[in-house]
């Protein structure tokens, strides 16, 4: 006959093995040139795909989705753009996956590039002015994507089409800028934040 604290532990082992938290579950391993499917859109620049009934997080490499809890009533509405395009576009679609440099962040997301149909989904939200270019971190598409941000900056619109927009998004790439140079002790030129040309 079990004792009072063999009983005890026995139903508290039972808890346990029942109640496993999110970060034990099983996540998906992830490699370039994988086939996924978007099963959550968590952000603008955020998702969890499903590869072989495993989920993983991916944050979109490159681009950074401005929160819905700025302030500003327009920019907080510019805000939604982003997760809404993914939603109609992504959502419980198979995409392909390129991942870079380092693999995953220090929260544990797969950093990466994802392709629809041949579409590059993060640059796809710089061309709409839904998300902005992130610099903070060098990436392997920079070049591209900072090409695609001057086009939209010089035919304004989304993000770049609101005046209190593009100046938090100066202020950002400003901050980025500095961000980088002082953890690499590389120089940046950031094009946004040039002087103007005489």
């Amino acid at each position: 006959m079990f004792s009072r604290a063999a009983f005890v532990l026995v139903v508290a082992v039972g808890l346990v093995s029942c109640t496993r938290s999110p970060a034990d579950a099983e996540v998906a391993t992830l490699a370039s040139g994988d086939q996924v499917k978007v099963v959550e859109v968590v952000k603008g620049d955020e998702v969890i795909v499903e590869k072989d009934g495993r989920r993983a997080h991916l944050r979109l490499l490159g681009v950074h989705a401005v929160e819905a809890v700025i302030e500003d009533p327009a920019i907080a509405a510019l805000s939604r753009q982003a997760p809404t395009y993914l939603s109609i576009n992504a959502l419980d679609q198979t995409v392909e996956v390129t991942l870079d440099e380092p693999i995953k962040d220090p929260l544990g997301r797969y950093l990466g590039y994802l392709s629809l149909r041949g579409q590059d989904l993060s640059r796809a939200l710089i061309e709409q002015g839904l998300a902005l270019a992130y610099t903070e971190f060098p990436h392997a598409r920079e070049a591209d994507y900072l090409a695609a941000d001057a086009v939209i900056r010089a035919a304004p619109r989304g993000l770049w089409a609101d005046p209190s927009a593009e100046k938090m998004i100066r202020g950002l790439r400003r901050v980025w800028a500095e961000s980088r140079q002082a953890r690499t002790h590389q120089p940046f030129s950031d094009p946004l934040l040039a002087p103007p040309a005489p």
